[in-house]
């Protein structure tokens, strides 16, 4: 689960904070018997629990950095992905010289903190600590360079000093290489709570800038995510709740395009959706035929489905597009419901479409607005950093009259 994502100069943003942690204080009289969730729950080692909102919805003017946020984690992802650093300072502040990504997260029993600080010539700073203490410290300005409890008879401090210099170093000296990267990869068997940490990084986070997932893609997601279920397995879970949602499709096929087809590149799938015409006939056409929206929500549903089903972080941005604001809450209120949300499930949104903020299963601490100046840049508060702001407002009527900020104030 993501605890919080810290960011400092990247993009838009000088520094922001997408904090997951539930900022309401007491928690709802019997809100364990409650059919929504007021947040996860997540026992770590040692005694401590932590409480995490399943939903973060963010909210905010055009320009204002929501998409600037979400880019920021998957550029992380990415950086750990290839091992190919990518500086997107912010340019109205030459002053800022460094990126810092601080990521906090709990997997394993644990929560890990791991910050990669970088400019423009390599890594300046990389951190990977967990609750009870540092996995290694590597800190290029100050020389400090801690493995110990990595180490072991084999692999030694300094051969993992030997490692860092030799695959994650240029002849310069400079750091163009991600320490966790090479390690987690390269050494997979060396230290198991630093495996968990990039296993959660890479495969416990999914971002989609686009909200662009192709029926086939949605449908291989699925299948993998239920410990590789058949593709039609998959298909059919897609399809069932497709129906659920009140789309008007009589009913749906998933065929196999034949070898010709897919050696061309085509889809190795196709879907034929049956509809009534107005005779009472049934009426084939291939799913591309079908609504925009249609096809969106058959994409979504995939990903919703596989991340509630094996927990996960789920990262969109613009979920509302193409969607009814009905099928909207119904999607969101997926994650905050305690029959569907079982493994500890999180989504992280950006939206314009405010009819989600009427919804009673959002709290204070589920709903972000990002606002921008040239000072200070993106900035981030959730509802319950707001004074006086409590769960029986209308956060839509309060959002649209301008009380948080984050809307525009067109003067046409």
């Amino acid at each position: 689960m993501l605890v919080f994502f810290r960011i400092r100069n990247f993009k838009s943003i000088v520094d922001a904070t997408v904090d997951m942690r539930y900022g309401e204080g007491k928690a709802p009289s019997g809100y364990k018997k409650l059919k929504t969730i007021p947040f996860l729950e997540y026992p770590v080692d040692g005694g401590r629990e932590l409480r995490l909102s399943p939903i973060m919805a963010i909210y905010g003017q055009n320009a204002g950095g929501k998409s600037a946020l979400l880019e920021a984690l998957e550029t992380l992802r990415l950086c750990l992905h290839d091992n190919r650093l990518r500086y997107r300072p912010n340019r109205l502040h030459p002053e800022l010289r460094e990126t810092v990504f601080e990521i906090s997260f709990a997997t394993g029993g644990r929560v890990f903190t791991y910050t990669l600080c970088y400019h423009q010539d390599g890594v300046r700073r990389e951190v990977l600590t967990t609750h009870s203490g540092e996995l290694f410290t590597i800190d290029h300005e100050s020389r400090r360079f801690s493995f110990a409890p990595l180490a072991t008879e084999s692999y030694t401090e300094e051969r993992l000093q030997a490692v860092l210099r030799t695959e994650c170093c240029n002849a310069k000296g400079e750091q163009i290489g991600i320490f966790l990267a090479k390690i987690a990869v390269n050494y997979p068997g060396l230290n198991e709570a630093l495996s968990d940490a990039y296993q959660f990084l890479m495969l416990g986070i999914s971002t989609s800038l686009r909200n662009e997932f192709s029926a086939q893609f949605a449908i291989n997601y699925l299948a993998h995510g239920l410990q590789d279920a058949s593709h039609e397995s998959a298909f059919q879970e897609i399809a069932k709740y497709l129906r659920r949602l009140d789309i008007d499709i009589a009913g749906m096929e998933l065929l196999r395009n034949d070898e010709s087809a897919e050696d061309s590149g085509e889809a190795e799938y196709r879907i034929n959706c049956y509809h009534k015409d107005g005779e009472g006939r049934t009426v084939a056409l291939d799913f591309r035929e079908e609504s925009r929206g249609s096809q969106v929500l058959f994409g979504l549903l995939g990903v919703v489905l596989c991340v509630l089903r094996k927990g996960g972080v789920l990262v969109i941005d613009e979920i509302d597009r193409s969607l009814h604001s009905v099928l909207l809450l119904t999607l969101v209120s997926m994650f905050t419901d305690r029959e569907y949300n079982v493994k500890g499930a999180q989504l992280i949104l950006t939206a314009h479409n405010t009819d989600l903020l009427e919804s009673p299963n959002l709290r204070t601490s589920q709903v972000a607005i990002v606002t921008k100046t040239l000072q200070l840049g993106t900035q981030v508060r959730r509802l319950c950093d707001f004074d006086g702001v409590r769960n029986v407002r209308n956060f839509r009527k309060a959002y649209l009259e301008g009380a948080f900020s984050g809307i525009p104030f067109p003067i046409i």
